[in-house]
């Protein structure tokens, strides 16, 4: 799986928000600046991480967002200064732009944080199997899983072998384990 960039994260987003494909800057800057306002700031954090601010303020003129971008434009030059700002939290950027680069951020790090929710669903769940004497065969029977992926996850701590979603199952499983619970036949 590719790792998400804040560029391609801002085109999926630019479109999403303009409910349309387009990724023409003229076409988001005119909806920006008419009846989709929220698209203000992706795109303006779009067209200067691709070094096209210039084509946008020609695209703003004479609309409201002339004046925002052109100041924007003046105090962050370039991407790396954006950048930079948005990073450090830089208080002269509008917190509605250090909004999109949050979203962003948590959006980019799901797969890391997944990861880390797994392993102390993990936790809890090896916890419960020795305390009530639970088998790894018993989970991924009962639950009809993948023995390799199970051992793989319970045994070794290897979080990308199980969803999210299947190590919250195999801990429920665990904690509301009952030996008298399941009659085998």
């Amino acid at each position: 799986m590719r790792r998400l960039t804040f560029t391609g994260y801002l085109k999926r987003y630019c479109c999403e928000l303009a409910g349309d494909d387009t990724q023409s800057m003229f076409k988001l800057c005119n909806l920006a600046a008419t009846n989709s306002p929220r698209i203000t700031e992706p795109l303006f954090l779009l067209v200067a991480m691709n070094g096209k601010v210039k084509n946008l303020l020609a695209a703003a003129k004479a609309t409201r967002l002339e004046k925002e971008y052109t100041q924007i434009s003046i105090s962050f030059p370039t991407a790396s200064h954006i950048l930079r700002a948005l990073e450090e939290n830089d208080k002269q950027l509008p917190v509605r732009y250090h909004k999109v680069y949050r979203s962003y951020l948590s959006r980019a790090n799901r797969i890391k944080t997944d990861r880390d929710v797994s392993l102390l669903m993990r936790e809890k769940t090896l916890a419960a199997m020795r305390e009530k004497k639970l088998s790894k065969y018993r989970i991924y029977t009962d639950l009809e899983l993948n023995p390799g992926n199970i051992n793989a996850f319970l045994k070794y701590g290897d979080a990308t072998k199980v969803s999210r979603d299947t190590a919250r199952a195999i801990m429920e499983y665990a904690l509301n384990f009952s030996h008298t619970k399941k009659n085998r036949s």
